[in-house]
């Protein structure tokens, strides 16, 4: 918390993605202590077992590879349409952006499982796309 307030003090009103704001070693340090936190706090509290947790389990890497393709695609055309109509909802606190990464992160996790989902059936991209080979039936 005190490498964040330092930062936030020392970096307040400036770009945060320019070089020299981003190389200095407080920003270095506190990416690393909030990297560890984040960490520790995961694996105490993190560490949970359900549905969703063993859905993830099981299509993460179709995740991992689709996600990209939906986020791409609903950043250029859709979501950029909807988050005009959104973003008249949040125009008065002037958090338009809040709602096209919203609907970008919406558009990535939903679209790159139906990606995936639709993908994984298709034999030839099952196995070109993802490396996954039909399970042989093994009869004694």
């Amino acid at each position: 918390a005190v490498l964040g307030a330092a930062y936030l003090c020392r970096s307040w009103g400036l770009n945060y993605a320019e070089a020299p704001n981003v190389n200095n070693p407080l920003a270095i340090a506190y990416a690393w202590a909030a990297c560890l936190a984040i960490f520790g706090g995961m694996k105490r509290w993190g560490d949970r077992t359900g549905r969703f947790a063993a859905f993830m389990t099981q299509h993460s890497f179709g995740l991992y590879i689709c996600h990209y393709l939906a986020l791409s695609a609903g950043a250029y055309g859709h979501v950029s349409r909807l988050a005009l109509s959104f973003a008249g909802l949040v125009c008065c606190l002037r958090w338009r952006g809040v709602g096209v990464y919203l609907l970008s992160a919406a558009a990535a996790f939903g679209g790159g499982l139906a990606l995936y989902a639709v993908l994984r059936r298709i034999p030839v991209v099952r196995y070109c796309v993802f490396g996954i080979q039909k399970e042989k039936n093994h009869v004694l």
